[in-house]
């Protein structure tokens, strides 16, 4: 009789951290122990053992299992060999899945630490095993996060392989002398002030784009050392409020979701989202762990200008310029979303809901118009309100606002008389804890005694640090307000110059003047009372001190142009005030 032919074997090892794959140890003795499991049942290996450093838990990503996976599903392989069933996955799930694939494809499932009978016992015993390294899974990674958020909890939660961009690792060191390595971020002195510029450019609203080819053309190298910038890396810097000196440990959590994009269904994929303030999870670390590179105030300011330059962008638009209310000046007054362009058989241009197709959300009442026809309306409407010389018109709301006093000066000398009375206070109960301890004497009898006091040294001291963090931004403002005037007076003297030359502006300039004036209209279906809401509104908002421009520049009969509303200052409801 001819001699049977041998099993054909593949070997997996696996680890979780990459200092296990360079130290090589456990990988080391995974592949020795299976091999001679191997040569001892007279299997044939028939390639080099397979190694991978991946989490235990994931199934899905690991690119090396998939492809002996693959090879079981064509029935390449006779036998899967691992060391332990906890290399194979710390999941029961995932266990049960690559033993039905073996099961089906006539495939051995074999470890060396274990033997699993194929009967019902076996499988029960198999199931068992895989529940504990599950389990084992679980308290590990819950004795982690133990010790992690005590780190936290004390002050301590930045290391990492590298500092944030623009920052270097500072220590900190403790009362008992105890040093805390990489515990605190302070500036950069080469790689600081170049995200200072990153975020002034975008304030003067060049695109992240146009910021990435500058600073490549400069030479100047990326986070990782490259030198070719990219608009990605500029947005990231740009959205991360660390620098701010914003510290915060846990500010993002990490879940698991389906991948639908995958050819298989059952692919996952990690979802990152911010945690909110009010998240128990979220801790908030001292102040001064994180050094402040830039201002809440510039900050809020670029997220703005990120938010609107997204919604102003004409993509792959065939007819950009055939409609000048597109991507975001117009909108649904039904269901608030932004009107699209679109073209009519006939060849015109018009807006429309975009919830009002078959295919997506629906609306109940979705509108459309020509945009020849509103965008008329609104430009007639919006002429008037620039080019009237009464005290109807913006540029005399503007005079309003330049003459208006401000209470900045008032506030920041509350806010001082506050700190020095929260000083004076920790002074005093300073000099009563040294008193009590002279007169005691005993130690422990004078720590009880000043036990109070302590507490409310602790009180004053949060006082003081949040009456500091209001002194900053209110400095912050006064200091701005005289930036924030010349641009109101250059606003006037643009509105003046522009008012007379209404017509003969382009494309471009009309959208300039839109944006500027922050004009937003909710267009509704024809049997609708009114049928449009045109509203104009002067975006102040990166000057704190400065009230709200708004123009209702609406009126009931749509032939009269003539008329603009009156301007109000911001005495409106937010609904109505907040920006387009």
């Amino acid at each position: 009789m001819p001699s049977k032919e041998p099993l054909r074997c593949m070997i997996y090892c696996r680890v979780s951290t990459s200092q296990q794959e360079l130290a090589g140890t456990s990988l080391d003795t995974q592949e020795a122990e299976c091999i001679t499991r191997a040569k001892a049942e007279g299997w044939t290996l028939i390639g080099p053992p397979v190694r991978e450093r991946w989490s235990g838990v994931d199934l899905w990503q690991r690119k090396k299992l998939e492809g002996i996976r693959e090879m079981i599903r064509s029935r390449q392989i006779d036998v899967l060999l691992c060391y332990d069933l906890d290399r194979l996955s710390r999941k029961e799930s995932h266990v049960a899945i690559i033993y039905e694939e073996c099961e089906r494809a006539g495939v051995r499932l074999v470890f060396v630490t274990h033997e699993f009978d194929d009967t019902a016992t076996g499988r029960m015993v198999r199931n068992v095993y895989s529940f504990a390294a599950e389990l084992e899974r679980e308290k590990t990674k819950e004795r982690s996060w133990r010790a992690i958020k005590s780190q936290a909890n004390a002050g301590r939660r930045l290391s990492g392989p590298r500092p944030r961009y623009g920052y270097q690792w500072a220590d900190v060191t403790l009362a008992d002398g105890k040093v805390w390595t990489k515990a605190r971020l302070i500036e950069d002195p080469s790689t600081g002030p170049v995200v200072r510029r990153v975020y002034q450019m975008a304030r003067d609203g060049i695109p992240t784009r146009k910021i990435a080819m500058t600073l490549s053309a400069q030479g100047i190298p990326t986070p990782k050392g490259g030198s070719t910038w990219t608009h990605t890396v500029i947005r990231m810097i740009l959205k991360d409020r660390l620098y701010t000196g914003d510290a915060v440990a846990f500010r993002y959590q990490t879940a698991t979701k389906l991948d639908t994009k995958r050819d298989r269904s059952h692919g996952e994929i990690a979802e990152v989202t911010e945690r909110t303030k009010a998240d128990p999870e979220r801790i908030e670390l001292p102040e001064g762990t994180v050094e402040r590179l830039i201002d809440p105030i510039s900050f809020d300011t670029v997220q703005a200008r990120l938010i609107r330059t997204k919604a102003e962008t004409a993509g792959k638009q065939r007819h950009p310029e055939a409609a000048l209310l597109r991507t975001g000046f117009a909108l649904c007054g039904t269901c608030g979303a932004r009107l699209i362009v679109f073209q009519r058989g006939n060849g015109v241009i018009g807006y429309r809901c975009p919830r009002g197709r078959p295919d997506g959300e629906t609306c109940p009442q979705p509108a459309s118009m020509s945009a020849h026809l509103l965008d008329n309306i609104v430009w007639n409407r919006v002429t008037v309100a620039v080019s009237c010389d009464d005290d109807r018109s913006i540029a005399a709301e503007v005079e309003r606002q330049l003459c208006k006093p401000t209470t900045v000066d008032a506030e920041i000398a509350t806010i001082e008389a506050s700190i020095g009375r929260v000083s004076r206070e920790r002074s005093a109960i300073a000099r009563q804890v040294a008193k009590i301890a002279i007169e005691v004497g005993d130690e422990e009898a004078a720590d009880s005694a000043a036990a109070p006091l302590r507490t409310r040294l602790i009180e004053l001291s949060k006082q003081s640090a949040e009456l500091d963090r209001e002194l900053t931004a209110r400095k912050a403002i006064r200091d701005r307000r005289g930036e924030a005037e010349e641009w109101l007076r250059t606003l006037r003297s643009q509105l003046g110059r522009v008012g007379a030359a209404m017509e003969s502006l382009d494309y471009k300039g009309r959208r300039d003047l839109l944006d500027l004036l922050g004009v937003s209209v909710r267009l509704y279906r024809a049997d609708h009372d009114p049928r449009y809401e045109i509203e104009a509104k002067v975006d102040l908002s990166r000057w704190a001190w400065v009230d709200t421009l708004k123009v209702p520049v609406n009126d009931d009969d749509p032939i009269d142009l003539s008329r603009a509303g009156e301007l109000r200052p911001k005495d409106v409801t937010p609904e109505r005030s907040g920006a387009v």
